[in-house]
């Protein structure tokens, strides 16, 4: 766990990760994280990925402050309003 003067962990770098491996690498440096998805249609990576992530990587992470990750779903616009088979 990679710790600064007042013992808090820091945030580790999750970005370009899938979201399964990025859950792993924040519960390895932090306990008990509050995590927060937020899935985007965005095509800057495969659906999965992370692509943004909040707190920034190295900060503190104390125990009430809440993550956020955004995850793409590799959905486009004209495949969520075509959703009829």
């Amino acid at each position: 766990m990679t710790t600064q003067e007042s013992g808090a962990p820091r945030m580790p770098m999750v970005v370009g990760l899938d979201l399964s491996r990025a859950r792993e690498v924040i519960s390895s440096a932090i306990v008990e994280p509050q995590v927060t998805i937020q899935y985007s249609d965005l095509a800057v990576a495969p659906p999965g990925t992370v692509w943004m992530q909040e707190p920034a990587p190295g900060l503190e992470v104390t125990p009430d402050r809440q993550i956020r990750l955004g995850v793409t779903t590799g959905a486009t616009a004209g495949d969520l309003l075509s959703s009829e088979p």
